[in-house]
């Protein structure tokens, strides 16, 4: 009789082979099923942090579009010709009196401004216009003048129609806080001789300055003695590093002295600005408006246009600019009267 054993033995030793290379090959299978969860948790995990990245993104932009307080100030260093009251030479009898003639002007003109949000699209605001300057004769000497401008209240309404196109729709108010009176006609002059207030005229004529300096874009905020009701629209539009962003306005002016030959003056402005960012802190660009008088001007050539090339940076809660306008048609444009810009805006 064949023994059994060897047999047995042998067929003891394939099932636990069988066994060990079972369990091996689960472990194997276990092992591949860990790795595709561990990439499916990779992915995941890569997948929120874009998320999180692209929230944080557009959590930033929309800091950037609804900033809280803003306080700012922006200037305009002026130079070229207005027309102010000089002292004429002495008549034969010795009497001195004044002439209306073109004078050599140099002008600052800041605008400090502070506004904060009402409500997500509504912003109420303030601007503090102010002139410093001086009036300088061919013939005499230089003489120094300063007055207020102004004072603007606002509210803006501010929305956001799609990602690339916003809409602003902007209600100031010029409270009439500048004065200063219009320069007399020669008959006048001629009349009141050394009695004429010249001090109230030169402040006319600084303001004048300043409006032209400014390329007529902003003159209800230095017209001296007039309310001004002023409504704008802005479409902002921003294509990538391209902004393209116009708007129009009219200054509406209504003037406070009693028996005045232009009780109401209005301008309608329209303008565009384009600018390019060149990184994420600068942009380059230019500004063009013209300032159109709708009213009757007894001739004076108040079509005005004006253009500024500039610069734009930002940093942090700070934002800083600096341009130079140059009109080129209309009163300011004549006398060749431009101006330099410079500003910054904390916006917090």
């Amino acid at each position: 009789m064949t023994s059994t054993k060897p047999r047995t033995l042998s067929i003891a030793a394939l099932s636990i082979f069988a066994v060990m290379l079972g369990s091996a090959a689960a472990r194997a299978e276990d092992k591949k099923e860990e790795k595709k969860e561990e990439k499916k948790e990779e992915k995941k995990e890569a997948a929120d942090a874009d998320k999180k990245e692209d929230a944080a993104e557009e959590a930033k932009e929309g800091e950037e579009e609804e900033p809280g307080f803003m306080l700012g100030i922006e200037a305009v260093t002026g130079f070229g010709k207005v027309e102010a009251l000089n002292l004429k030479p002495a008549t034969s009898l010795g009497t001195l009196g004044y002439e209306r003639a073109q004078t050599s002007a140099v002008v600052v003109s800041p605008i400090a401004s502070f506004s904060f949000p009402v409500t997500k699209h509504v912003r109420l605001g303030a601007l503090f216009p102010f002139v410093i300057g001086s009036l300088t004769p061919a013939d005499d000497k230089s003489r120094g003048a300063a007055n207020w401008g102004n004072i603007e209240l606002e509210a803006e309404y501010e929305r956001e129609i799609s990602k690339q196109l916003g809409f602003e729709f902007g209600l100031g108010v010029a409270l009439p806080t500048a004065v200063g009176d219009e320069l007399p006609e020669q008959e006048t002059l001629d009349r009141l001789g050394v009695n004429t207030n010249t001090v109230s005229a030169d402040k006319f004529s600084i303001n004048h300055a300043a409006q032209f300096s400014r390329g007529g874009e902003v003159n209800g905020l230095f017209e001296p003695k007039h309310l001004g009701i002023i409504p704008k629209i802005a479409l902002p539009i921003h294509l990538s590093k391209l902004k393209i962003e116009p708007y129009v306005k009219t200054e509406n002016l209504f003037s406070t002295v009693a028996d005045s030959p232009h009780p109401i003056t209005v301008e309608l402005v329209a303008g565009v600005r384009l600018a390019y960012g060149i990184t994420s802190w600068f942009d380059a660009g230019v500004r063009a408006w013209g300032n159109f008088t709708m009213t009757a001007h007894d001739g004076r050539d108040l079509n005005i246009g004006a253009v500024e090339p500039e610069l734009r940076f930002h940093y942090h809660v700070m934002r800083a600019t600096i341009g130079g306008i140059i009109p080129f048609a209309g009163e300011p444009a004549s006398p060749g009267f431009g101006g330099v810009r410079t500003g910054l805006l904390f916006a917090f």
